[in-house]
């Protein structure tokens, strides 16, 4: 799915009481949009804010095309990895 944080490994353990424990790896991404625009945001240019911009709106218009509501779109959780790629991270506020 385009702009979530890449899966990169999911491991599941049964524990000692019949618990099953999931672990999930992400990609890492070392700064959020919040923080990229606070180091950068006299040398941001429009034609860098309008691509963000899209790509949150698409990624929200995929999850609301699955009837899926996220409900804490703020810049801190719009993750950015080496390459600029934008990515909605704390997928555990949408709602179905």
């Amino acid at each position: 799915m385009p702009h979530f944080v890449p899966l990169l490994y999911l491991y599941g353990s049964l524990g000692n009481t019949n618990q099953v424990n999931l672990y999930m790896f992400l990609a890492r991404c070392p700064q959020s949009l919040d923080k990229y625009l606070q180091d950068n945001i006299s040398k941001v240019k429009d034609d860098q804010i309008i691509p963000i911009a899209l790509d949150i709106a698409d990624v929200l218009i995929l999850l609301h095309a699955n009837e899926i509501v996220y409900r804490n779109i703020k810049a801190k959780n719009i993750l950015m990895d080496e390459n600029q790629q934008r990515y909605l991270a704390d997928i555990g506020t949408v709602q179905e």
